[in-house]
């Protein structure tokens, strides 16, 4: 049975192999090379002293300044701020095995931050404080709250039928998960060292944006669709006032919508119906010529106008300029309900619900009447998770406005 240390990663077990490292590495050789330069060169003598207090001043300061950055960096990394946070499924195997897994997927910085097996008795770990949880759903709910960045299955590789199973469940929310060599079949007689390399290796899925890149879509968000915002206000200012002269009711149509993590949120679009026919869950599909839209609604309809309100979603954190549409609660493709007909549906909640998308410019957009429709959409957006590049979100904003104006489909 493992045996567990909360908080695994302290001050004084954290490696710097990063920049802190690098900037060391530097430093040391550059009083190397100078102190060289010094003894080579013709100095005069009375300089050595100032030289000499010059080194032993930086080196005060590096000494300093790496002292302070360890100390930084051990908080911050015990904080989650930084590093990796893993919640480990399965309490059986090696530990040792497992460990080393964890450093060659997680890096030095990891901790083990939880543990959860819904086939084992609550218990307490040798470290107070820290128990085995049996319940699924506080692990779901740290990784919706950013307090888990990935989950290791340790769990034997055959039958595979369990690990299929918790894969599909967090498959839904945006984590790394990753297969343990811990329970790797003995006939493989992998040592720890080899494992370890392999282990890298071993991610069944990761996330998809993180670090610099997920700074670079922020702002490609934010930075895009203020400019939107602000070129499209004529638009905006007579969309809103043909609403309010056609139909008595509020200009923007607000909808509960699933999100990022599988999260409800509110959208927003000009309403295109008559208030009293508003279909708040789209359980009917718009047909041709449905007479709960308004003439006003056939335009802005046909014409993608009616989304464009989501631009404040954006702005607030809601959604994308690119990712997945985000579908009404009640959506349905010949008479069944978009989980229903496609297994892997909950993965395309890994990522932000966006405007537009890979499905959209590849035409996949309108009515969901026959199960292929819904299909196709899902692998599209699959797809896009799966392969996502700041690159491919520019080439689908470009592609959009071509793509939508005067789409069939759309009623």
């Amino acid at each position: 049975m493992i045996t567990w240390h909360h908080r695994q990663v302290e001050a004084r077990a954290i490696r710097f192999d990063g920049p802190v490292r690098r900037l060391i590495d530097w430093t040391k050789a550059s009083i190397i090379a100078v102190a060289g330069w010094v003894v080579t060169a013709e100095m005069p003598m009375r300089a050595l002293p100032w030289i000499a207090a010059v080194f032993v001043i930086a080196a005060l300061v590096f000494a300093l300044i790496g002292m302070l950055a360890r100390r930084a960096i051990s908080r911050l990394t015990l904080t989650g701020a930084i590093g990796q946070r893993i919640a480990v499924y399965g309490a059986g195997g090696s530990a040792d095995m497992l460990r080393a897994t964890i450093a060659a997927q997680c890096g030095p910085e990891a901790i083990i931050d939880s543990i959860y097996d819904e086939r084992t008795k609550a218990r307490d770990t040798d470290t107070p404080g820290t128990a085995i949880e049996t319940n699924f759903n506080p692990l779901i709910k740290n990784i919706k709250s950013r307090n888990t960045d990935s989950v290791v299955l340790n769990l034997p590789w055959t039958p595979s039928d369990r690990i299929l199973q918790i894969k599909e469940r967090l498959e839904a929310v945006n984590v790394n998960v990753c297969l343990s060599v811990a329970f790797a079949p003995n006939s493989l007689n992998f040592s720890p060292e080899s494992s370890a390399n392999l282990a890298r290796g071993l991610h069944i899925y990761r996330r998809p944006v993180t670090g610099l890149e997920a700074l670079a879509k922020l702002m490609l968000d934010k930075v895009l669709s203020i400019i939107a915002l602000v070129l499209l206000l004529p638009v905006f200012v007579l969309t809103a006032l043909a609403i309010w002269i056609e139909s008595p009711g509020p200009v923007l149509f607000r909808q509960k919508r699933l999100g990022f993590n599988n999260e409800p949120f509110e959208m927003y679009k000009f309403r295109s119906m008559h208030q009293a026919s508003e279909d708040r869950n789209a359980g009917k599909l718009v047909t041709k010529g449905d007479a709960r839209v308004t003439r006003v609604g056939k335009i802005i309809r046909r014409t993608s106008i009616d989304e464009l309100p989501q631009l404040i979603n954006v702005l607030k954190g809601d959604m994308s300029l690119v990712g997945p549409r985000p579908h009404a609660y009640g959506a349905k493709a010949a008479n069944k309900l978009y989980e229903e007909v496609v297994r892997r549906y909950p993965a395309r909640h890994r990522a932000r619900p966006g405007i537009t998308g890979l499905a959209q410019v590849r035409g996949f957009r309108g009515n969901t009447i026959a199960e292929q429709d819904i299909e196709n959409r899902v692998m599209s957006d699959i797809e896009y998770i799966d392969n996502w590049s700041l690159g491919l979100d520019i080439y689908i904003i470009a592609k959009t406005g071509v793509t939508f104006l005067f789409q069939k489909g759309a009623y």
